[in-house]
């Protein structure tokens, strides 16, 4: 199963690279193996919220997502499989952005390999992770309102995969224009 393979992939990528940016490593071992523990639950989620985009919104269903709208399948899975003691925090939405991210940079790497231009990733990596827009109507960062609206988005069982790969594909162009 192709999907799944993928899945494991990038999953194990991305969960190294989460757990190296975690300052206690006991913090980052304790969250490795709770997220370890629910991979096949996430993995199945990620597989049906694929396969629902793919047949609700794409004319061929046979033709892979672009990588925003992967993310977004991920992400959504993550939120909606991965249980945490305070729910009333939005912390795990924060955890599902990071995780988003880092998948994020994993595509965004194997394309400017594929172009022969690393001049995104290069940018992506001298920041620190991307570098998003100045919030124009108060003064949260940009970070805080996503993971804020995520979590209202969940909470009432409205997370959309459009609405979010559209936000990913906002971050990503917003960074390849800091290149010009």
């Amino acid at each position: 199963m192709p999907a799944e393979r993928n899945f494991n992939a990038i999953f194990d990528i991305a969960l190294r690279e989460i757990a190296n940016r975690f300052p206690n490593k006991s913090d980052a071992i304790v969250f490795c193996r709770k997220l370890k523990d629910c991979k096949r639950d996430i993995c199945n989620a990620y597989i049906a919220v694929r396969n629902d985009v793919k047949h609700t919104y794409m004319r061929n269903p046979n033709d892979p997502l672009d990588r925003h709208k992967c993310v977004s399948s991920f992400m959504i899975a993550f939120l909606e499989n991965f249980q945490t003691k305070t729910e009333a925090s939005i912390g795990l939405e924060r955890v599902a952005i990071s995780m988003g991210l880092h998948i994020l940079k994993i595509f965004i790497r194997e394309d400017c390999k594929d172009h022969n231009d690393m001049s995104l990733i290069n940018l992506i990596e001298r920041n620190g992770g991307f570098k998003f827009p100045k919030c124009e109507c108060d003064d949260e960062p940009y970070i805080d309102n996503w993971a804020l609206g995520l979590h209202y988005d969940r909470k009432r069982n409205r997370l959309s995969v459009l609405s979010l790969s559209n936000v990913l594909f906002l971050i990503e162009q917003h960074n390849r224009n800091l290149i010009y």
